[in-house]
């Protein structure tokens, strides 16, 4: 694939995983490891204002019963490096947890580092992710829940913060708490309130939200809007999906 402006030209060759099966045989068939799979490689030249860039990149795949797993260089002579990964499993048919990193070696080290969890039962789904940047020194996450106690109504819990180590004062909460109605069986009306607050400064806000939700199990969709920024949604339109489901 070419790639032309008036500035620069990009030269890029790429393999898919089933050309990639075809070269490399027993090896992209996980015969070493079981379950682990050549995910992708390409090799890309830039050229652009009188010079040129080589780089590349290469993935790797595990997959088991439960388990996937992900792994990835990229390079070019610049120079640059960044590795990136991850990982999701199922604990048990409720319940989940992941993790994901990317990590820039070159030409400067930072990075970017994730952790989430989820539980999907009958009548509960809680998600929860907390996410940490070097380059900014922020941490942030959230956590969120659905709980439908009986077919026509569910109340939504939820809580949010970031922490900015550079500037603890910064460090700002979220709280907030959500409810639907349904009428019929697959329409619900609902709404709700968030405040979000500073400790240090004594700043505050309170905003609020409306949405209508169609139900069609395991799945939710919500469409509504939300009245004044929030940690959780920003100001206007949003949609949200919740996932039902596991033994319980």
């Amino acid at each position: 694939v070419c790639s032309l402006s008036c500035r620069s030209v990009v030269y890029k060759g790429m393999f898919l995983a089933d050309q990639l099966g075809k070269s490399v045989g027993d090896m992209y068939e996980g015969a070493f490891v079981p379950g682990l799979v050549l995910a992708g490689l390409y090799a890309l030249y830039a050229f652009s204002g009188g010079q040129g860039e080589l780089g590349g990149s290469l993935g790797l795949r595990y997959a088991r019963e439960g388990l996937v797993a992900t792994f990835g260089v990229e390079g070019a002579l610049g120079p640059k490096l960044t590795l990136r990964g991850g990982a999701a499993g199922s604990l048990d048919p409720e319940n989940t947890l992941g993790l994901d990193f990317a990590l820039s070696l070159l030409p400067e080290a930072k990075g970017r580092f994730s952790l989430a969890y989820a539980l999907r039962a009958s009548d509960l789904s809680l998600l929860t992710y907390h996410r940490y940047a070097t380059e900014t020194g922020l941490l942030e996450g959230q956590l969120a829940a659905a709980y439908a106690p009986f077919p026509a109504f569910s109340v939504r819990p939820a809580f949010g913060y970031r922490y900015p180590f550079p500037d603890p004062e910064g460090a700002t909460y979220a709280l907030g708490l959500y409810a639907t109605l349904f009428p019929t069986e697959l329409l619900g009306l609902g709404g709700g309130a968030s405040y979000t607050f500073q400790p240090a400064t004594g700043a505050s806000d309170l905003s609020f939200s409306v949405e209508g939700t169609l139900r069609l199990s395991p799945l939710w969709l919500s469409l509504g809007y939300q009245f004044g920024p929030s940690l959780f949604a920003p100001e206007g339109v949003y949609l949200r999906l919740d996932v039902f489901g596991g033994s319980r």
